[in-house]
This record gives structure tokens, C-alpha cells and sequence, in this order.
């Protein structure tokens, strides 16, 4: 398809070190497996490309969303806004009314009101969400409210709380005892290793690139995952007006 396409951008995802370290953890010979994998597929292409004369005209990046951390208990969260009160469900697990929901996504969970208006209902939702962080023991390390993440990491949504892991724990969604949940491989939450944490935590994302939009021997010591976007844009010739991020000027020739 490379040969006889020549699309402008083609987007590839090998995702086996992601689903390896969900299974076995961060660092495994697994994970190397995986690793090794990976190095085939680039390959692959990077051949496809010099077989083809386009290699030297042709920007290759390599990059990933996120790191992963290692997991040693989950918690149903969800169990603990039920014996406040917040949550009701019956003996199965069914909801059958709610006010407040932790909606889990790793090592982070997203609280939904279901009146974010209520102001009332706001201010008690987030005392005990205080109250559950400074006893240490619940599995959060910090509450965020929707204007103070999206001022500090970007994320948005219609939640109205998030809170972030105590860096070991990861969250199911569950309202009704037991508050531990069984590790479980084929639920990315929920196995050896997962993400969802704050950026500055674990194994950082990497950001390789080659090619003729590219300066040589150049290397940042740090970046942000809203920048790639724009940065690929520029390099497209795509206007992306908006955008969080900022082109990585330092990487790209004049």
C-alpha cells in the first residue's frame, strides 16, 4: 500500500508492549518480547520505504501516549460513595440510583454529579472526597476539581472531580462489596500494570523522529504529549488552529 498509494500520513499501532505490561508489568522479558516486536514491524517498513525510494523523503516518528505503572490492589471505588449515601444498588451490583459515580480509568477515576448545578450537593461530594484522600488509605493521592486539571494537565469533560491514584493502586467501577476487585488481564484497569496516572510519573513516553523535516543530533529534555499534534500539523501543511500544544520548533528545520 506504501508502494502504491503514497499516502501522506499513514498511522501505525503496534501495541503489543502496551497489552504486555498490562499483563505481566512495566518490566518483564515479556515486555521485551514485545519490544523486539516492535523493532520488526519499523523495520518492515522502514525497508518497504527504501525498496520503494521514498525513505530519505519520508519523516518517521516514532512515539507513545503513555507510560505504565506497576499494580499491586484495585478498588472499587464506587463502594465507598455507596455507604455514603451517594450511590444506591442492590445486592448485585445493579445501580439503581445515584447522585454522585466514579467512573474508573486506570490509576484515575472521573466523578460525575448527576446535578453538577447542585451547589448543595457539590460542596459534600467534595468535602468527603477530601476526607477519603487525607486518611491515605482509599487508594487516591489527590482530588482535582474540573477547573484545576484542566488548568493543570489539558483534560476536560463533563465530569466535575478527578481523582488521581496514590501511585500503586488502580480503580474498578463497582458500588457493592468487596472494595478489593480481582486482578484481571483482559480488562486493561485492572491487571499487572495500567496507566491514567499524572504525566510526570513512571517510565515518560518517548518522541523519536528522522527525516527531512527534522534537524539532526537534536534532543529536549522534556515535552508534552499536547505538542505532537501541532508539530505534525505543521509539517503537513495542516492548520490547527486551537490546539493545546505548541509546535516543537526546536526539532524541525527552517
Amino acid at each position: 500500500n506504501l508502494k502504491r498509494y503514497q499516502p501522506d500520513l499513514v498511522m501505525l499501532h503496534p501495541g503489543q508492549i502496551d497489552a504486555y505490561r498490562h499483563s505481566t508489568g512495566v518490566f518483564s522479558e515479556k515486555v521485551n518480547q514485545g519490544i523486539y516486536e516492535a523493532d520488526i514491524h519499523i523495520g518492515m517498513v522502514g525497508k518497504t520505504l527504501e525498496e520503494n525510494g521514498l525513505l530519505e523523503n519520508t519523516d518517521i516518528i516514532l512515539t507513545s501516549d503513555h507510560g505504565q505503572l506497576d499494580v499491586t490492589r484495585r478498588i472499587n471505588f464506587n463502594v465507598f460513595l455507596a455507604d455514603k449515601g451517594f450511590i444506591t444498588a442492590d445486592k448485585e451490583g445493579n445501580i439503581l440510583d445515584w447522585q454522585a459515580f466514579a467512573l474508573a480509568g486506570g490509576t484515575f477515576l472521573e466523578v460525575h454529579l448527576k446535578n453538577p448545578e447542585d451547589k448543595i450537593l457539590y460542596e459534600k461530594v467534595y468535602k468527603y472526597l477530601l476526607h477519603l484522600r487525607d486518611e491515605g488509605i482509599y487508594g487516591i493521592s489527590e482530588v482535582f476539581t474540573k477547573q484545576e486539571i484542566k488548568e493543570k494537565e489539558h483534560l476536560d469533560g463533563d465530569f466535575s472531580f478527578i481523582l488521581e491514584s496514590d501511585n500503586y493502586t488502580a480503580f474498578a467501577s463497582n458500588a457493592v462489596r468487596p472494595i478489593l476487585a480481582a486482578k484481571n488481564a483482559d480488562d486493561y484497569r485492572l491487571g499487572a500494570a495500567t496507566h491514567g496516572y499524572l504525566p510526570d510519573k513512571g517510565p515518560q513516553p518517548v518522541f523519536y523522529a528522522k527525516g527531512p523535516s527534522f534537524k539532526s543530533n537534536v534532543s529536549l529534555e522534556k515535552g508534552n504529549l499536547i505538542d505532537i499534534a501541532p508539530t505534525l500539523a505543521k509539517i503537513l501543511n495542516v492548520n490547527l488552529d486551537g490546539a493545546d500544544g505548541n509546535i516543537m520548533k526546536e526539532l524541525l528545520k527552517k
